[in-house]
């Protein structure tokens, strides 16, 4: 009778085992990809709202392109969990400001306020671009500004986040393994008692 309680017991926890295992990759998976969401997201607002900032500081002065950059621009970009922040200003493929080497990603195609984001690499490391366009008044195409971060934050944040995530799954299917056979021995319990 305790044999055949012990068999069914096992059993019952084989055919659980497969599809608690399937579950746990699953949310892991699927938090996963969560965390890399979030993490983009955040990002991309903050990036986003720099290039904004530079096109409202941009004039023009007897039809040239003139720029008054604020400290403050950057600074809502710069901490010490961040990284390195650079920028540029064209017309028509010709640099007004900012650094001359920066990979271009979007030129003059852009319409006005239109917003376009790209990955590439910059002096060795893996960078992310936001690029606007903006019309001005007297100016016969849109200036395109581009801001661009590079993303050893992001990287280090999502790593954090997922070995967070992988301590908790591990904790769950620990704590699952030690409950679920007692659990299923507790409940059988009746039946070894008819028995």
């Amino acid at each position: 009778d305790q044999r055949a309680v012990r068999s069914l017991t096992y059993r019952l926890l084989r055919a659980m085992a497969l599809p608690m295992l399937a579950l746990a990759i699953a949310l892991g998976i699927g938090g996963a990809w969560a965390i890399e969401e979030s993490v983009e997201s955040v990002n991309d607002r903050i990036l986003g709202a720099a290039s904004p900032s530079i096109a409202e500081s941009l004039t023009v002065e007897g039809g040239e392109i003139s720029l008054k950059l604020s400290p403050a621009i950057f600074g809502m970009l710069e901490s010490n969990a961040r990284d390195n922040v650079y920028y540029s200003v064209r017309h028509r493929g010709r640099l007004l400001t900012g650094y001359a080497d920066l990979p271009v990603i979007a030129g003059s195609e852009l319409a006005d306020t239109e917003v376009k984001f790209g990955k590439a690499v910059y002096l060795g490391r893996s960078i992310w671009i936001v690029a606007e366009a903006r019309r001005l008044p007297e100016i016969d195409a849109p200036v395109v500004i581009q801001v661009v971060e590079t993303l050893d934050a992001r990287d280090r944040i999502s790593k954090r986040m997922l070995v967070a995530l992988a301590l908790l799954e591990i904790t769950l299917m620990g704590v699952a393994a030690v409950l679920v056979p007692l659990a299923v021995r507790w409940g059988l319990k009746p039946v070894s008692e008819v028995r």
